[in-house]
């Protein structure tokens, strides 16, 4: 897994300890006799005010370069719910 630096930080605390989100994940590789087998490729875009990170779309690709389409994701922002490949549901 790799992590890159997000412009939408995020800081809360927990028992009086201070957290702060300051990575989002990036991409998953998985791995099969330490040989890469996939790997998993996120893309986000900023909304809102203040903006915050939405998860668009993921793609798998194999370790020779083939890649399956990406699974994008919509959001109906500010409401609670999500859709991926055109279907929506609502979150309860």
């Amino acid at each position: 897994m790799t992590y890159a630096d997000r412009n939408d930080t995020h800081t809360s605390y927990l028992a009086g300890s201070k957290l702060q989100q300051t990575k989002r994940l990036n991409n998953i590789i998985t791995y099969a006799n330490d040989n890469s087998i996939r790997t998993y490729d996120l893309e986000y875009q900023y909304y809102g005010t203040p903006k915050k990170s939405q998860l668009t779309s993921i793609q798998e690709c194999t370790n020779n370069g083939r890649c399956l389409p990406k699974t994008k994701f919509s959001w109906n922002n500010e409401e609670a719910s999500f859709g991926v490949n055109g279907k929506q549901w609502q979150a309860t």
